[in-house]
């Protein structure tokens, strides 16, 4: 059997020297019919199928991820407020503790609850909220 090239180029010399015959192109038609494939329909309901299934692994996936973000997600509690005057009342009682922990006449036991005092309370203070400029 030819090829479709060498029955195009037998048609086209035949055509030329006025010898082109029925049963030439007729060949011709037949390897031509013979070497077209149809195209497939497109399966509409494969593809949403599909598709459908994607959708629904995208949602799983998308649930997982959600999960993780809620998993790691940090939330700040806000500062506990501290009542007004609060902070002058315990600067001021650490003060008093330190002078009276300098004084001759306080025995060394009550001397050093006295600094311990103070020291507990100068902490409280450092980790307290810090009042904004201009006032608490």
């Amino acid at each position: 059997m030819q090829t479709l090239t060498q029955l195009a180029r037998a048609i086209i010399a035949a055509d030329r020297a006025g010898e082109l015959t029925d049963e030439l192109f007729n060949e011709f038609e037949l390897a031509l019919d013979a070497t077209e494939q149809p195209e497939p329909a497109y399966d509409w309901e494969a593809a949403h199928l599909k598709m459908a299934e994607r959708a629904a692994a995208l949602e799983v996936e998308n649930n997982k991820l959600r999960q993780g973000i809620e998993a790691l997600r940090i939330v700040q509690q806000p500062a506990p407020a501290v009542p007004d005057g609060w902070r002058d009342a315990i600067q001021n009682a650490s003060t008093v503790l330190c002078w009276m922990a300098t004084r001759s006449d306080v025995c060394k036991r009550d001397m050093d609850r006295m600094e311990a005092a103070d020291a507990a309370l100068r902490a409280l203070l450092s980790a307290a909220p810090q009042p904004k400029e201009g006032g608490e």
